[in-house]
């Protein structure tokens, strides 16, 4: 087989927005500077209804601005991007993100290799989060909470024709379509693979009203989807599980425990590393151990109120949206 080259594929970037003029405007400066032929992408921003001047503050960039005002939804606007795209390749990230210099380039690379080897589906990446953790106790629970390993729609790669074989986004839901649409590609026997070198920035959410319309909002998405996990068949670049699975047969077993071992390992040393970080972070301050611990034990305890809290939110919008 003729291996892909990066130059043969176009690519459109769909970006769907809502009262974010702030936002957006980072958004596309980074989008604007990336690394590779400007010829060879176009930006499509879809408007879900914004009222705050957005709308008219795109006008001044070089982008296809689309508006989408019936459906109230971020994946109906992506919808509409998808239909009016006029490339083979769509990559997906949202307004309040920052991409990478390279984050065209890694990831058309990324999806030519998964061709390469005779395979087709959605590659996504890895999502940074930026901003000081310790600017407040909602910036400290974002920082230990944040992304999770996987597939969401502000960092999506894939091609236009896997949207005509297993449906777009369903706008219906309030959260979890990225979830629920790859379900869907992976029913259809495309695949999904996580790849570190596309990588986008997310700034730290910091403040309590930020974290309660994300927890409502995904438990809503839950209730709706029935939550369906399906992460354990996402493919990592590297494939050394296939290779072990396929080489040492029922030795795999000792494997996965060793490997579950070593990644609590992992978590207990990254635990240490937050520790080390907060003393570090008060001496950089000049506050006392003893005046350390009066002001961030309160906010450990509130922060693991947080956790349950948020936990009891999803639940609750997972119960009325059933």
């Amino acid at each position: 087989m003729e291996e892909l080259k990066l130059i043969d594929y176009k690519v459109s970037v769909i970006v769907p927005v809502y009262n974010d003029k702030r936002g957006i405007k980072k958004c596309l400066k980074s989008l604007l500077d990336q690394d590779y032929n400007k010829d060879f992408y176009e930006i499509i921003i879809g408007d879900n209804g914004s009222t705050d001047g957005t709308k008219e503050f795109l006008k001044k960039f070089p982008v296809k601005l689309l508006e989408e005002n019936e459906i109230q939804s971020s994946y109906a606007a992506r919808n509409k991007g998808i239909k009016h795209s006029k490339n083979e390749i769509l990559c997906f990230t949202d307004s309040d993100v920052i991409v990478d210099k390279n984050w065209i380039k890694n990831g058309v690379k990324s999806l030519i290799k998964l061709k390469n080897e005779g395979q087709k589906g959605v590659v996504f990446g890895k999502i940074c989060l930026i901003g000081d953790p310790f600017q407040n106790i909602y910036t400290l629970y974002d920082y230990a909470t944040g992304f999770r390993n996987l597939l969401a729609t502000n960092n999506i790669f894939t091609y236009k024709d896997i949207f005509k074989k297993v449906g777009y986004f369903n706008h219906r839901l309030i959260s979890g379509g990225d979830s629920e649409w790859g379900e869907r590609v992976l029913n259809n026997g495309f695949v999904i693979e996580k790849v570190d070198d596309v990588i986008i920035y997310h700034p730290l959410r910091n403040s309590f009203r930020s974290h309660y319309r994300k927890k409502i909002r995904i438990g809503y998405g839950k209730g709706q989807t029935g939550y369906k996990h399906y992460g354990k068949r996402i493919r990592t670049g590297d494939r050394k599980e296939q290779i072990i699975k396929s080489n040492y047969g029922d030795s795999f077993q000792i494997f996965q425990i060793l490997k579950v071992l070593l990644n609590r390992l992992r978590i207990q040393i990254q635990l240490i590393i937050f520790a080390f970080n907060l003393v570090r972070k008060a001496k950089q301050k000049n506050i006392t151990i003893l005046k350390y611990l009066i002001i961030y034990i309160p906010m450990v305890l509130f922060f693991c109120i947080l956790i349950v809290y948020g936990t009891f939110l999803q639940k609750v919008g997972k119960i009325f949206k059933r």
